[in-house]
Formats: structure tokens, C-alpha cells, sequence
């Protein structure tokens, strides 16, 4: 398991959780009256899969590529996630230690952008990491060097790469991608 610093945090730090907290507000001001469209399924099996939106054209089939395209257009963000999406994070009430608990949430349900683009992320010094990669899925971190702050993304590889996990450490409970609730 993954050691959690739960002391100070290092400037760098306080960089991503201030662009989270941006971010978060940003988000809440977003429109979520309009859900990102889904077609219907036609079969079970087609439901494990999510179809990418009429015209767009998947960016790429290298992983490398295809995440630098994903993070600049919130468009193709919502055409390749798929139609839940597991968010995870930090528990810091978890006993005897903090632990990774994940909760599925429904596509409609994120506010898009869900990862920042390539002039926030050098704004906020995030690089990007592959931890795994192979035919069928791969990890990829937007991390600052050297501390605990990244945002942990996963994509399945179907005929183009969908994002079906986001872990963000950062933020316990309050996942910056969810949607404000209905009133």
C-alpha cells in the first residue's frame, strides 16, 4: 500500500490542492443541466462499452498521443470516458490507516474538463507518468515530483482508449469531477 504523508505539505503541494480547489470552484459554476449524451445500448455487452460520440474520431492509439489530445479537449474527454466511471479516493477516516475507497459514478455526473490541460498542468508542475501500460488498459499519473500530490487516471483500450478510473488523493470524499448535486 501506497504511505500517505499526512504532515506539512510541501509548496508544490499546495500548488495542486490551490488548482483543485480553482478547479472545483470553476466546476460548480459549470452547466450541468445538459448530461452529456449516451446512446442506448443494444444488447447487454454493449452496455460495457461506451461508444465514442457520432464524429469524433479516436485521436490516437498511442497512449502517449491519445492522453495529450484527451487533455486538451473536453469534448473527446466525454466522447472516450466510459459510462460509469470509478472515482477513487483517499478515506483519511479509514482505520488503522487512510486507505483507497472507490465509488462509481455515472458519466453525467463529472463536470468536464476532468483532467486539466497541458498549460495547467506545466502551470502547476504536473509531469506525466505511465505506471502500467499493455494491450488492454494502462495507468497514467499527472504527478509534482518529489511529493504526494498526483492525480492517477486509467483507461481501458477497446477500439480507442476510454477513462474508467480517476483517483485523486487529494481530496478524501469530495471528488473535484462530481457534479454538484440536483436541487
Amino acid at each position: 500500500m501506497t504511505a500517505f504523508r499526512l504532515g506539512p505539505h510541501p509548496a508544490p503541494v499546495r500548488y495542486l490542492l490551490g488548482f483543485a480547489a480553482a478547479l472545483l470552484l470553476t466546476l460548480s459554476a459549470c452547466d450541468s443541466s445538459k448530461p452529456a449524451s449516451a446512446s442506448t445500448p443494444a444488447t447487454p455487452a454493449a452496455a460495457t462499452e461506451h461508444p465514442p460520440q457520432p464524429g469524433i474520431a479516436c485521436p490516437s492509439q498511442d497512449l502517449k498521443s491519445f492522453v495529450n489530445a484527451f487533455a486538451e479537449d473536453p469534448a473527446l474527454q466525454k466522447a472516450f470516458t466510459a459510462d460509469t466511471v470509478d472515482t477513487a479516493f483517499i478515506d483519511w477516516n479509514a482505520q488503522p490507516e487512510p486507505a483507497e475507497s472507490s465509488e462509481p459514478l455515472p458519466r453525467e455526473k463529472l463536470h468536464f474538463p476532468v483532467m486539466p490541460d497541458r498549460a495547467q498542468q506545466a502551470k502547476e508542475k504536473l509531469q506525466y507518468r505511465e505506471i502500467s501500460a499493455d494491450d488492454k488498459s494502462a495507468t497514467i499519473v499527472l504527478e509534482v515530483p518529489d511529493t504526494d500530490a498526483q492525480l492517477r487516471y486509467t483507461f481501458r483500450r477497446d477500439q480507442c482508449w476510454t477513462l474508467t478510473k480517476i483517483v485523486d488523493p487529494a481530496f478524501g470524499k469530495a471528488f473535484p469531477g462530481e457534479a454538484p448535486p440536483s436541487r
